[in-house]
């Protein structure tokens, strides 16, 4: 069939790039031109059994699943490529779901219909204003380490618009998406469904000038279980101009940035934020930075301001030799009438030096604080305060006097809100106060957290606070022992404090030595260290052991190793910690047709006061491939034992597919 519209489709044709130009002929179009067709048969499933056994007596936890799916993919066209592209896969099937949960009390067996896709249509791709649509919807097993897996069940649908302008590109955007997280027991059960539309432009004002435009608007509903449902709207607009001058290709730079965020729902929060940034380019060797920024918090109905201002200089004398410097000033405007201001400056010499068979690293760092705070006689709020989780070591909050039922962690995404007792706990000391997670919940090793709470009231104080720090490395590069290095730090910090109670605020002294070895070569990274703190709040000595191995055994196959070992005493908590870590990887490729994969992971934490804890988890797996069958499985046995409780969870996967 010929498409009817000659004379429009003209526009859609790009001109030819080589070779003759053959006039009056047109080109042979089609109602739909199908470029690529597949298909394939699915057939999988998974088991898994979970034991538990704490002070509520012994639990077991059985889940079944078998799926056999159709898959379809291709590609293909209407009219012309250039018109509409299409292009995805799709899977029809069944599923059928066996439950027996002595947790839940329920056994059951459920029937459903399957239906996975991933589809795209690209409309007027070669034009100004390319638009694709797609929807999509996936099933995906989320491994945690030392607990169950958690289903992970994504459905999306949008709009994606790009303008081409060599001027002001931009991308326009509108989806709808919902993600549903439930585990085997019951204890992760949680739905987000959001409506969102962003736009993102670069605007070149001239030469020297940018104007870059993010704005996202998403109206979301956010439910946990039984126990939490919260809907709101959320507005997050950014605003970055960059100026570029000088004589020397522009070599300096003004940036000013705005942005302005607003949430509502149970967590309600607005962040407005204006910084300016001005980097002047003197020499190749001399640098000098200027910051200023206002920005107003408002959470619970209560709203803060903070200004502040920096200057720094940095300065490389030699190749070898490099100095920074910086000043600056804080004020934090808070509810109540609270204040508080901060001046401080700071300097840092780095130097680098070859010297025989090997590297010398040298630094040395000062810096001088000037804090005056006003009486504050209710709570403030700090929002979204960024943390690392590192196994074992807690999440610290250095502040004083924070408020432990107020303490909300969340991932970076802002959901959901993680459980104390189930996920963390929360222990408070007059100078801080510590998260420690709990092996087996939902916060894994390195992950990213975000740290909301309210912080109590205080009397009137001045806190002067100075700080050093120096460390040398030298490093062999030469001889029979190259890749030896030996280096060492030592850092103090002095706090006073002027205020009409100096019970009620807790300064530190400490100090901090550090000493270590390390040994470089051929795969094998092994590091032997020793810490002193010395502190009249958070004193203790560790001793550490680090070493990794890393081999590529070919194409596709890989294998690595690590085992960490730390003793720490904290004498003021008269706690003693021993914590060992194992992890090894071995991925192998026999040939083109068969692969296998190993995993372990070993975990061993002895605390005085905490009690012990150990977890056990190994994972292997291989896939085979012939011709257009594709064959694997996976099995998985995890085991975590603490002082209150024992956990024990298998897994297998398997699945066989045939394409067409």
């Amino acid at each position: 069939m010929l498409w009817p519209w000659r004379g429009a489709w003209r526009a859609l044709q790009p001109p030819p790039s080589d070779g003759p130009v053959i006039v009056g002929e047109r080109p042979a179009l089609r109602f739909f031109n199908l470029e690529r067709f597949g298909a394939a048969f699915d057939f999988s499933g998974d088991s898994r059994r979970d034991r538990v056994v704490d002070a509520a007596g012994g639990r077991t936890d059985r889940q079944t699943t078998l799926r056999e799916t159709l898959e379809l993919s291709g590609q293909g066209n209407f009219g012309h490529k250039n018109l509409l592209d299409v292009s995805g896969t799709v899977q029809f099937g069944f599923q059928d779901r066996w439950l027996d949960s002595e947790t839940a009390g329920q056994r059951s067996h459920e029937h459903d219909v399957l239906t996975l896709y991933d589809v795209r249509g690209l409309i007027l791709g070669a034009s100004q204003a390319p638009t694709t649509l797609y929807a999509r919807r996936e099933q995906s097993l989320l491994d945690r380490a030392f607990a169950g897996n958690i289903d992970n069940t994504l459905t999306e649908f949008g709009v994606i618009s790009q303008i081409r302008s060599e001027r002001a590109p931009t991308t326009l955007q509108l989806f709808h998406r919902e993600q549903e997280q439930t585990d085997q027991i019951g204890l992760t059960d949680s739905l987000v469904r959001q409506d969102t539309f962003t736009a993102q432009s670069s605007i070149r004002l001239a030469d020297a000038q940018r104007l870059d435009v993010d704005y996202t608007f998403d109206r979301v509903d956010e439910r946990v279980g039984a126990a939490f449902d919260d809907q709101y709207d959320r507005h997050d607009a950014n605003i970055v101009h960059t100026l570029t001058f000088g004589p020397d290709a522009r070599q300096h730079e003004l940036r000013s940035s705005l942005r302005v965020y607003d949430q509502g729902g149970r967590f309600a929060q607005s962040d407005l934020r204006w910084d300016e940034l001005l980097v002047l380019r003197h020499t190749e060797r001399l640098e000098t930075r200027y910051t200023a920024g206002v920005s107003q918090q408002e959470r619970s109905g209560e709203s803060q301001r903070l200004y502040r201002a920096e200057a720094s200089v940095r300065h490389r004398l030699f190749e070898s030799l490099v100095s920074t410097a910086a000043v600056g000033v804080r004020r934090l405007d808070a509810p109540e009438g609270f204040t508080s201001d901060d001046v401080y400056v700071n300097g840092l010499v780095d130097y680098t030096k070859r010297v025989p068979l090997g590297r010398l690293d040298l630094a040395a760092s000062a810096a001088y604080d000037a804090q005056s705070n006003s009486e504050r006689g209710t709570t403030v709020g700090v929002i979204n305060e960024p943390g690392t989780f590192n196994d074992p070591n807690p999440i610290v909050l250095p502040r004083r006097n924070v408020v432990a039922g107020s303490i909300v962690v969340t991932p970076p995404s802002g959901f959901p809100p993680y459980v104390e007792g189930v996920d963390y706990t929360v222990r408070v000391f007059p100078d801080r106060t510590e998260l420690r997670v709990i092996p087996g919940g939902a916060i894994v090793d390195g992950q990213s957290l975000l740290v909301s709470y309210d912080v109590g009231p205080e009397p009137a104080n001045d806190i002067d606070t100075t700080s050093t720090s120096v460390s040398a490395r030298y490093t062999l590069t030469e001889g029979a022992l190259h890749g030896v290095g030996v280096y060492a730090s030592f850092r103090t910090l002095d706090q006073s404090v002027d205020t009409r109670d100096p019970s009620l605020v807790i300064v530190e002294d400490a100090r901090d030595l550090l000493l270590g070895v390390e040994f470089v070569r051929a795969g094998f990274d092994i590091r032997l260290e020793h810490e002193r703190r010395t502190s009249n709040t958070s004193p203790f000595d560790a001793d550490r052991l680090l070493a990794s191995y890393v081999a590529a055994l070919g194409p596709g196959s890989a294998l690595s190793a690590e085992w960490s070992h730390e003793s720490i005493d904290y004498p003021l908590e008269d706690d003693h910690v021993e914590f060992d870590r194992l992890t090894g990887r071995w991925t192998q490729r026999l040939d083109a047709s068969f692969d296998f994969n190993l995993r372990l992971e070993y975990r061993n934490e002895r605390s005085d006061q905490r009690g012990d804890s150990e977890g056990f988890e190994q994972i292997a797996g291989f896939t085979f491939r012939k011709g257009q069958t594709t064959i694997f499985a996976s099995f998985r046995n995890s085991s975590l034992d603490s002082a209150d409780s024992e956990t024990a969870s298998q897994a297998i996967e398997f699945g066989l597919r045939r394409s067409f």
